[in-house]
């Protein structure tokens, strides 16, 4: 077991991707869960269980903001809204460990440049979309995905591990 873990989740209604990275931002796991079928609060505690043997081993959470596209709330907002809360209290309470909040535009930017400066890779698709998602996760963590929201998850997961690695350079 890696004494050093960063967790990364990715938000949503009926998909909220989770990711851990260890030190070195390789791939250690990752999963899916479907908040719509969890009882109100009940998210955390399912991503709890999922992390069981890990918990006590995170020391940095990084988790994408939720962000109303063109001043327009859809009928998952709320919700999305709600799981969100109830995670950010989770970390603080549960885990224990410091939380980072990004919207995906602040993250995925810098993250495109990031891998182009160090890899000489660019991003293969046009956007900062779901085929960006999975080649920047790969490209960071050394694991191929099958779903988006994992991969968004694990790219969370290795900017926790970056920021905990600046702020404690003597580990």
């Amino acid at each position: 077991m890696q004494d050093y873990l960063f967790l990364g989740i990715d938000p949503g209604w009926k998909n909220l991707g989770w990711g851990l990275v260890d030190i070195d931002g390789k791939y250690v796991r990752s999963g899916t869960l479907n908040p719509s079928t969890f009882p109100l609060g009940g998210t955390p505690l399912a991503l709890l269980e999922e992390l069981d043997q890990e918990q006590n081993y995170i020391k940095g959470v990084s988790m994408e903001r939720y962000v109303v596209y063109q001043g327009k709330y859809n009928a998952d907002s709320e919700h999305i809204l709600l799981v969100t809360g109830s995670l950010q209290y989770m970390t603080k309470s549960d885990l224990e460990a410091p939380l980072d909040m990004y919207k995906a535009i602040d993250w995925k930017t810098p993250l495109a440049k990031h891998i182009h400066i160090t890899t000489g890779q660019e991003n293969p698709s046009n956007r900062l979309d779901k085929e960006f998602s999975m080649f920047a996760a790969e490209v960071l963590t050394g694991n191929r995905f099958k779903v988006d929201h994992e991969a968004d998850a694990c790219c969370l997961a290795w900017l926790a591990c970056q920021r905990w690695k600046r702020s404690n350079p003597k580990r």
